[in-house]
This record gives C-alpha cells, sequence and structure tokens, in this order.
C-alpha cells in the first residue's frame, strides 16, 4: 500500500507475524500488552486522522491473525469468542466507538476547556 496507514499495517504486519525473534520472545502475556501497546494503538491513531480510507476490512483480518498468533490458533479458527476473553475490541467495534466518543465532543464543547479559555496569550505567538 502507498498510503501511510497501509505501511503501518504492513510493517505491523510483518513485525508480529513473520518476525520470529519477536514471537518467540515472547509470552502469551506480553504479547497481550504488545497487542495493545503496539497494534491498538496504531490502529487507533489510524482511525482517528484517517478516518474511513483507512482500509478497515485488511485491518480486521490482520487483527484476527494476530489474535490466532498469540493464542496458538489454527488459521481457520473463529476468533469472536477470544476477542470477548481478551477484552479486546474489533476493528469495526473500535471505529464506532472512537467515532461516539468524536461526536459527543463535538456535540458537547462546554463540558471542556479551550486553550484560549486558560491562556490570556496566543500560545502560538510565543
Amino acid at each position: 500500500m502507498d498510503t501511510p496507514h497501509g505501511k503501518i499495517i504492513e510493517e505491523t504486519e510483518y513485525r508480529m507475524l513473520y518476525d520470529e525473534e519477536f514471537i518467540l520472545l515472547s509470552e502469551s502475556t506480553s504479547l497481550k500488552i504488545i497487542y495493545f501497546t503496539y497494534f491498538q494503538s496504531l490502529l487507533q491513531f489510524g482511525i482517528i486522522f484517517w478516518g474511513t480510507t483507512i482500509n478497515l476490512s485488511k485491518a480486521l483480518i490482520l487483527q484476527k491473525r494476530i489474535m490466532r498468533v498469540m493464542l496458538g490458533l489454527r488459521q481457520r479458527t473463529s476468533c469472536r469468542e477470544k476477542f470477548k476473553k481478551l477484552y479486546v475490541l474489533t476493528v469495526p467495534s473500535l471505529y464506532g466507538l472512537i467515532l461516539e466518543m468524536m461526536m459527543f465532543v463535538i456535540k458537547n464543547p462546554e463540558k471542556y476547556q479551550t486553550n484560549d479559555s486558560i491562556h490570556s496569550k496566543d500560545m502560538r505567538q510565543i
């Protein structure tokens, strides 16, 4: 993929699926931590900054592959119950959650402070 989020997905896929040293050095708990800190954080970043241009179906397939590697499952094994057991949101669920949170912030601006309400000077000019 030539897009920035495509390169992130490709790098993540290589790192978490094909790098044998990466997989061998990681235990299951460590793999879960790595999943949340590396893959899911990149996925959230992609959803927030690229919105609907991110290829959600490819990201979901990659997410399932990573889940199977983490749990030592076969390629055709369903991951549905495993996502629930590990408290991992699927890509579509994560997309929906982020969208809902962004819409809440947009609809309720009075609940949040802006920089100009805190500082009397334009901080970009300093």
